[in-house]
């Protein structure tokens, strides 16, 4: 199957960004993360708590490593 090239003019998004706000200052901000196809690629649920893989555990390290290498707090709730 041949991937179509990328028609920036059909997938252009529209910044939802405030347009006078100066989003280097100290703020909160709210993150997402999304992944293709709704694939279980950091690990699972088991027993109602997140059972993280490899890619899960790399993932964490990085995350917790923000506030060290940027000089930030960082509250979380990893879901």
């Amino acid at each position: 199957m041949d991937n179509p090239k990328y028609n920036s003019q059909k997938y252009q998004r529209k910044s939802i960004r405030l347009k006078d706000y100066d989003y280097s200052q100290n703020g909160c901000y709210f993150i997402t993360v999304t992944v293709k196809n709704p694939e279980c690629v950091f690990g699972k649920i088991m027993n109602m708590e997140m059972a993280l893989n490899d890619a899960g555990n790399f993932a964490q390290t990085c995350w917790l490593d923000i506030p060290i290498i940027f000089k930030v707090s960082i509250w979380m709730n990893l879901l």
